[in-house]
């Protein structure tokens, strides 16, 4: 109903969830190292989709 443009923003937060999710039901110890990697994990995948590709040409030459 959203758009699957708005509606895929929400993967962002699947880390985060996990985490939690994974605390509260498995009794996982959340570490400050744990949240950081989540979020670097988050900032990578932002960045790589607001990366532009340059496609270039196969020429037959070698």
């Amino acid at each position: 109903m959203g758009g699957i443009a708005k509606v895929s923003q929400i993967q962002y937060l699947q880390p985060f969830l996990m985490i939690l999710f994974a605390a509260v039901f498995l009794d996982e110890t959340v570490t400050f190292f744990t949240i950081v990697i989540a979020m670097i994990v988050v900032f990578s995948v932002i960045i790589g989709k607001n990366t532009s590709v340059v496609k270039k040409g196969l020429s037959g030459k070698s």
